[in-house]
C-alpha cells in the first residue's frame, strides 16, 4: 500500500486516464458491434440492412472531453506529483533552450553570408525547438514500440535522458499524448466516413492508439528495464 511519502507508480499516477482510455476501447467495440450485428443477423440476400452508428458519432464528439476530464482528475488526486512534474518540466525546458540556442549560434556561423537561392529560411527559435523536443523523440519511441523493438525503445529513452534535458516520464507522457490525439482524430475520421462498415473499421483502428496510450501511461522505466533483463 502506498504512503503519502512514496512516489506513485505511473499506473497509479495516471489511473483515471488509463481507465478512461480502456472504457473508450470498450465503447469502440460496442460501436462497431452495433454496425456489424444487424448485418450478421440479416438474411444473406438482404440488402440495405439498417444499422446503428449513433455511438460512433458520439465517441467522436466525446472522446477528447472524457480523456481531458480524466487527466484533470489524476492531477487533482496527486497534486504534489503534478507540482513536481511542472518543476522538472521547467528545469529540463531551460536546458533544452540552452542547447538549442548554442546549436543556433553554430548554425548562424555556418550559414553566415549565404541565404541560398530562396533567400533566408526562418528557423525555429530555441524555445520552439525546446517545446518540439519531447514530441520528436516520442515519435521515434512510438515507432519502435509498434515494431516490437524493445532494445530500440530502451535506447531511445536512455539517449533522451543522458543529457539531462529530458526525463523518462516526459518522453513517455509525450508519446502517450500523441497516441491519445491519434485516437481522437481517428474517431473523428470514423464519424465523417459515410459507409457504416468502413466507419466501424475505422473506430476499431482507434483502439490501437488507445491501447498504446494505456501501455505508455502504465509503464515505468523500471518495468521496461525488467523486460530488458528477463
Amino acid at each position: 500500500m502506498s504512503t503519502p511519502t512514496e512516489t506513485p507508480a505511473r499506473r497509479r499516477r495516471h489511473a483515471r486516464l488509463i481507465a478512461a482510455a480502456v472504457q473508450l476501447m470498450v465503447d469502440c467495440g460496442v460501436a462497431a458491434q452495433r454496425v456489424y450485428d444487424p448485418i450478421a443477423l440479416a438474411e444473406p440476400t438482404t440488402g440495405g440492412v439498417p444499422v446503428r452508428r449513433d455511438l460512433i458519432d458520439g465517441l467522436a464528439e466525446e472522446a477528447a472531453r472524457r480523456l481531458d476530464r480524466a487527466a484533470e482528475e489524476d492531477t487533482a488526486r496527486w497534486p504534489a506529483e503534478a507540482e513536481q512534474d511542472l518543476a522538472e518540466g521547467l528545469t529540463t525546458f531551460r536546458r533544452r533552450c540552452a542547447t538549442a540556442e548554442a546549436d543556433g549560434l553554430l548554425l548562424d556561423l555556418q550559414l553566415q553570408g549565404d541565404d541560398g537561392a530562396l533567400g533566408p529560411v526562418p528557423v525555429p527559435t530555441p524555445a520552439q525547438l525546446a517545446l518540439m523536443g519531447p514530441d520528436l523523440i516520442a515519435v521515434d519511441l512510438i515507432a519502435a514500440l509498434d515494431d516490437g523493438e524493445h532494445e530500440i525503445v530502451l535506447s531511445v529513452l536512455r539517449d533522451a535522458v543522458g543529457t539531462g534535458e529530458y526525463t523518462i516520464a516526459q518522453i513517455l507522457d509525450a508519446a502517450r499524448d500523441i497516441s491519445l490525439a491519434a485516437a481522437c482524430l481517428t474517431l473523428r475520421q470514423a464519424a465523417e466516413t459515410p459507409d457504416p462498415s468502413l466507419a466501424a473499421e475505422t473506430v476499431l483502428v482507434a483502439t490501437r492508439s488507445l491501447s498504446r496510450a494505456v501501455v505508455l501511461a502504465s509503464a515505468d522505466f523500471d518495468d521496461l528495464m525488467e523486460g530488458d533483463r528477463a
